[in-house]
């Protein structure tokens, strides 16, 4: 219904109930001024005829604004998955836009829980009708989340699932991390011969080892799996950098590892990663190794086309974002509660499929 057959429908209802089209509004708009008997009357009318209001219409006539708050991690040089949540984000602020819907950009370092609460501080003083977040540090998330519940903002989480039951999120729109490492787990269990073994590797920053929460969720369902499939055995690799120096330690541990004969067959990489994994691989020159990780970065795709890498699992970063702004928006336009969780699909990219997913969002 366009603007103009939504006051005709209000001009029939007001003729039906015979009351002025200002009286149809407030009854409408739950306002004072009708006496009961009319309000019943004119809301008995508005049942029969299933009318409803057009408030997108009234939304681009309205002058009120709303401003949004996107706090997630900034992209680095050996991960470009950020970047991808941007163009999310971009594509659906453009689309809602025309609505007085902005948005602020407060993007954090990842390796740094100061980065992170300064930008906490930043919204908290600012002006803000709802908060898309990545909730990687979860002291300073709670403390963010407990501000949104006092201020009554909204916010949706996207990427990590914290969960809380004092001060819950509106929604979470990502990946089931248990549920994707447990999937990673079946994979292997169609190459991996009994007595063999797969590396789980972790990488992250040493400041951030105990808080990213995908990361030991996915370990977590990865384990899951082998404890009720005991077929093959996994070896755990952690390693936290405080200055980013993935590449050197990565290298040196899998050669170590992987020298002469080892009882490896294959790689998972819990996180965006995997093309550290597998350059050190082919720069070691170790071969005939599974390698399955996550996300479609420009190294992982370009690793992923030439055979080094064999499946990603793809988080979708654009549609998570998408997502997430089209959440707040219908929450804060709409007043529409979302599903709680919004999980996205396990997709498993593998250099055959790739150039289907590379235009999605």
């Amino acid at each position: 219904m366009d603007e103009t057959s939504a006051k005709s429908g209000i001009k029939k209802i007001a003729e039906l109930a015979g009351v002025s089209i200002g009286t149809v509004d407030r009854v409408l708009h739950n306002r004072p001024g009708v006496n009961k008997e009319t309000k019943e009357k004119v809301l008995s009318i508005i049942k029969e005829l299933d009318y409803q209001p057009n408030i997108l219409a009234r939304r681009l006539v309205s002058k009120k604004k709303f401003k949004l708050a996107v706090m997630i991690p900034m992209s680095d040089q050996h991960n470009t998955h950020w970047s991808e949540h941007q163009h999310g984000i971009d594509k659906a602020i453009a689309e809602i836009s025309q609505f007085g819907v902005s948005f602020e950009s407060f993007a954090y370092d990842q390796h740094d829980v100061q980065s992170f609460a300064a930008q906490r501080e930043k919204i908290v003083n600012s002006n803000i009708d709802g908060i898309l977040l990545v909730p990687f540090y979860y002291v300073e998330s709670m403390a963010l989340l407990q501000h949104c519940h006092e201020k009554k903002i909204p916010c949706v989480f996207i990427d990590t699932h914290l969960q809380s039951n004092d001060y819950p999120a509106l929604s979470f729109v990502g990946q089931h991390a248990f549920r994707s490492g447990y999937f990673a787990g079946s994979l292997f269990s169609y190459w991996v011969q009994k007595q063999s073994k797969v590396l789980v590797v972790s990488i992250n920053a040493a400041k951030m080892a105990d808080n990213h929460v995908n990361y030991l969720q996915r370990e977590e369902g990865f384990k899951a799996f082998m404890k009720e499939h005991p077929s093959y055995e996994a070896t755990f690799l952690n390693f936290n950098s405080s200055d980013n120096k993935y590449v050197q330690q990565v290298e040196s541990e899998l050669a170590r590892l992987l020298k002469d004969q080892h009882p490896f067959e294959g790689i998972f990489v819990t996180n965006s990663r995997a093309s550290i994994v597998a350059a050190a691989l082919e720069k070691i020159n170790v071969h005939n190794l599974r390698i399955v990780g996550y996300d479609l970065t420009e190294s992982n795709k370009t690793l992923l086309t030439k055979g080094s890498i064999d499946f990603l699992i793809s988080q979708n970063p654009a549609r998570q974002s998408y997502l997430g702004i089209q959440t707040l928006f219908r929450k804060l336009i709409l007043n529409e509660n979302p599903n709680p969780e919004q999980y996205m699909p396990l997709d498993l990219i593998h250099r055959d499929n790739l150039e289907f997913y590379l235009a999605q969002v």
